[in-house]
Parts: structure tokens; C-alpha cells; sequence
């Protein structure tokens, strides 16, 4: 369906969705450095996709669908977000990393049993399952503990925005790790990602009251 490169581009939709919801919802506030953080952010996301792999411009029904499934993910991200700012009120990070994923396991094996050949686990090999255990304990369960937990600390919008991160530290990975080559536009959105997020971070100082 749709590509790598518009995936990761359509993605950094969830910090948008995140501010518009948690305005209302959270009460946070819609701030300049919110805005400009988060549009420089998108901007840097633009030039480290789009300076790797240019997009191909055919259209295709399907490539259309594929994006429009993955602008609702972002969406349901976003939602996620709120829900887990108001969630760590009454619960810890841990806890609330535990039961969504004794939630969500169920509907994960019924989709793969379904859509994919579960078998497939009997034929792995060692090191394909040394990943699998990495990408649950580090990449999936360490990393949501860590998210929650940020919520404790800051707006739940300036952690979405946060999450522009993600493609910064895919591209370093994949130069680092694959030997893929690092082009000059990518360095310059990761330089404009990384600015972005640090200025949607800062939070202002109120007047002191006379």
C-alpha cells in the first residue's frame, strides 16, 4: 500500500492530533513554541525522509488507503496519549504498561491468526528470536514505561511533538547499524527535528503576582 517514506512522513501527524486533543481535554495550552517547535519539527521529518528516498509520485488506490489507515493510526496514537496523561493520575507507569498490553495480546494473536501464518514461529531462528525478545523488552515494554512515566512530568502534547524524535534516531540507527548512506538534507531536518523539539518544550514563565 502505501510507502516507508510517506508512512514516516504521515506519522508525524500524531503530535498535531495530540496538541488539538489536548487542549480541550487536558486544558493545555495551544502556545507559539508549541506551534513553532512543532512546525519545524515536521519540517525536519520532511527533509530527513524526502533527502533519502524521494517519493514516488504515481497514484495508486491502494497507496491512498494504505495512507489513510495510517493517518488513522496516528490519530489513535494521539488518543493513546491523552488517555495515558489522565491513566497515570491513579496508576504507575508499569502498571499501566502491563494491562494494556494483557489487553491488547488477545486481539494481536486473533489478527495474526487470521491474516498471517502463525507457524511461522516453529521455523525461527535463534537470532531472529534474540530480536524478538530485544523489540519486547527494550523497544516495546522499557520504552512505554519510560513514555508513561514522562507523562507524570510534562504536557502530553509536548511529549507527542517529543516523538518527531523517532525518525531522527531511526535514520542515525540505520547509518550507524546498516551502513546506509546519510545525505545532506537528512542532516539538516535532523538538525531542524531536534531544534523543533526543544523549543516545543519550553514552558513559560508566569509574571509573579504583585
Amino acid at each position: 500500500m502505501t510507502t516507508a517514506g510517506e508512512t514516516i512522513l504521515l506519522l508525524s501527524m500524531s503530535p498535531v492530533f495530540a496538541v488539538l486533543i489536548a487542549a480541550p481535554v487536558l486544558k493545555e495550552k495551544i502556545t507559539s513554541e508549541k506551534i513553532g517547535g512543532l512546525f519545524l519539527a515536521a519540517i525536519g521529518v520532511v527533509l530527513i525522509v524526502l533527502g533519502g528516498t524521494p517519493l514516488d509520485d504515481a497514484f495508486d488506490p491502494l497507496r491512498l488507503l494504505g495512507n489513510a489507515i495510517v493517518i488513522v493510526s496516528t490519530f489513535l496514537f494521539a488518543v493513546n496519549g491523552i488517555a495515558g496523561k489522565m491513566a497515570v493520575k491513579s496508576v504507575d507507569a508499569v502498571s499501566l504498561t502491563l494491562y494494556s498490553t494483557l489487553f491488547a495480546v488477545p486481539f494481536i494473536w486473533l489478527s495474526a491468526a487470521f491474516t498471517e501464518d502463525i507457524t511461522v514461529i516453529l521455523r525461527l531462528s535463534t537470532s531472529v528470536w534474540t530480536i524478538i525478545l530485544w523489540v519486547g523488552v527494550v523497544n516495546t515494554a522499557l520504552a512505554f514505561v519510560l513514555y508513561y512515566n514522562a507523562m507524570n512530568h510534562i504536557e502530553a502534547s509536548r511529549i507527542q511533538i517529543a516523538l518527531n524524535l523517532i525518525t531522527v534516531w531511526g535514520v542515525l540507527m540505520a547509518f550507524l547499524v546498516l551502513g546506509e548512506p546519510l545525505f545532506a538534507p537528512q542532516l539538516v531536518g535532523g538538525a531542524l527535528t531536534i531544534i523543533g523539539v526543544i523549543i516545543a518544550q519550553k514552558i513559560r514563565k508566569t509574571a509573579p503576582q504583585a
